[in-house]
């Protein structure tokens, strides 16, 4: 591990750095390259400073002495191949001080403080110990400052960050909930819906309410104003469903069926039904709307089972505005053969003639003009 031994290698080797370039500056300004004992011991205590650090990081324990010792052989025959090109640099830089040009003398002394510089890389970035050193130095950094510009790098400084983008965040997304809200209430949205339901369903039904689909729920989704790949709960549940509010959450348009209906929106039928997801369907969460293995659990723990997912499109632009959504507990409760869809047909038609499907549109171009519309998140 990393311990004195690995500071003593480390001021070893910048003694000798630094020796070996005051040498150099001598020897540039005398013009000259004499062979000196300097020169040479000055190129070994660099090797072996670099050797040193190197051992000082392998991992072991001092006191076993027997896998120390293996351990030195291991690291010895590890370093032996790149070793050697490493005590040719500098030694050639000495041998070839007479007889060897000048150019020849400056290209090797150019070239072994790279490889020195190298060497020194690996050290550090490819043994635990290095890592570990890496970890430590840059974990009593906290603060920089560029340009007069100064970042607080501290973990307690991450923290704080992070708290007051959530609560930015909230701040953001209940502002936006409550003009959503305020929108609904001018519109008359939850009397149109219930209208347009309520027509819907004696279009298809009939009058007698025993024969309407039992236990059956319905709500409004909307592309959501803060996230764009997001689709947003407009109003809660009709009939009601009790004082668990659902109005305001989001959901991704991938998810479930109502994001299988707004991914293929621009194709025909402009809704999607389904009697009984749970018969022979095992994966149909997953495979075919889209939820991810968490999601499919908490959907399938709901047991809504017969789905009817509407469409709704701008008559005029033609621009898809939201989603009329029915749910029920009991398989097959919007009917058989095609009853689900002469249902799905009669809530687009009665969602036109309330003036739903207009009121929406109207909402989201007033909340385009409010949210920002986040993409990919």
């Amino acid at each position: 591990m990393c311990d004195r031994r690995a500071i003593l290698f480390g001021i070893g080797a910048l003694v000798a750095l630094i020796l070996a370039l005051g040498e150099a500056y001598i020897q540039l300004r005398l013009s000259t390259y004499p062979l000196s004992v300097a020169s040479v011991a000055i190129n070994l205590f660099l090797a072996w400073a670099a050797l040193g650090l190197y051992f000082s990081f392998v991992e072991g324990s001092s006191k076993a002495l027997g896998k120390n010792l293996q351990r030195v052989v291991e690291v010895l025959m590890r370093l032996l191949s790149w070793a050697v090109l490493l005590l040719a640099l500098p030694v050639l830089v000495a041998l070839t001080a007479v007889a060897a040009p000048d150019w020849t003398i400056r290209l090797l002394q150019a070239a072994a403080w790279p490889a020195v510089v190298a060497l020194a890389a690996l050290v550090v970035f490819r043994t635990p110990g290095g890592a570990q050193l890496i970890r430590s130095v840059f974990a009593q950094i906290q603060r920089v400052s560029v340009a007069g510009v100064e970042v607080d790098l501290s973990e307690t400084a991450a923290k704080q960050v992070n708290a007051d983008f959530q609560s930015t965040f909230q701040e953001y997304r209940k502002q936006i909930n409550s003009e959503y809200d305020r929108q609904v209430r001018i519109m008359g949205i939850e009397e149109k819906l219930a209208s347009a339901v309520q027509k819907a369903m004696k279009t298809t039904y009939g009058d007698d309410l025993t024969k309407h689909p039992p236990g059956y729920r319905c709500t409004l989704h909307v592309p959501d104003a803060l996230f764009a790949d997001h689709l947003y709960q407009l109003v809660e549940y009709y009939p009601y469903q009790g004082p668990d509010i659902k109005r305001g959450r989001t959901l991704s348009k991938r998810y479930g069926m109502i994001g299988r209906t707004w991914r293929f929106k621009d194709t025909e039928p402009p809704y999607q039904q389904e009697g009984n997801v749970f018969e022979g369907q095992k994966n149909v969460f997953v495979d075919k709307w889209a939820m991810t293995p968490g999601e499919a659990e908490y959907a399938a723990k709901q047991g809504y089972t017969a789905l009817v997912s509407v469409l709704l499109k701008e008559e005029k632009s033609n621009v898809a505005v939201g989603i009329l959504y029915f749910d029920s507990k009991m398989a097959n409760a919007f009917g058989r053969d095609t009853k689900p869809d002469d249902f799905a047909m009669a809530a687009l038609h009665q969602a036109k003639e309330c003036e739903l499907t207009t009121s929406i549109a109207e909402i989201g171009r007033s909340m385009l003009k409010v949210g920002p519309s986040i993409p990919g998140l």
